[in-house]
């Protein structure tokens, strides 16, 4: 899957929906190191890597981020990565809005990147409000 990477103008409206939750899962057999980034509004908001065990039979190991600066409806990008340099992929909230044409009453979207053996596969979710960080 390709993926653009956000690209703001000027006067630019602001997105329907915030970003509220972040997953990933490892399904290769092999641990994984992923560096996870994430900007707001253009500005580096989280710069962690995470470090996730080998899928043992239908078991996989990963992980979720929920952050204190998410829910605000503005640009979002995240971007996914091995460590090693194998993989890696970006998503923002321009391509979120480009899938859903009406959010309805959700207040937030959920993003989900599962690593596979040759890519980093992406989902997207709806969410009727933005969790707060516990």
């Amino acid at each position: 899957m390709s993926v653009a990477t956000l690209s703001g103008c000027v006067g630019e409206q602001s997105p329907e929906v915030g970003l509220g939750k972040i997953g990933v899962m490892n399904r290769r057999q092999n641990s994984v190191s992923i560096h996870v980034t994430v900007e707001k509004r253009g500005e580096g908001v989280y710069d962690v890597t995470h470090d996730l065990a080998g899928r043992t039979g239908n078991i996989v190991d990963g992980t979720t981020i929920i952050e204190e600066w998410m829910g605000d409806r503005t640009r979002y990008s995240v971007s996914v990565a091995l460590t090693d340099g194998d993989l890696e992929t970006t998503y923002s909230t321009a391509d979120a809005e480009s899938f859903v044409d009406d959010w309805g009453t959700n207040q937030c979207f959920s993003l989900f990147f599962t690593i596979e053996t040759n890519q980093i596969s992406t989902a997207l979710g709806a969410m009727e409000s933005c969790p707060t960080p516990s």
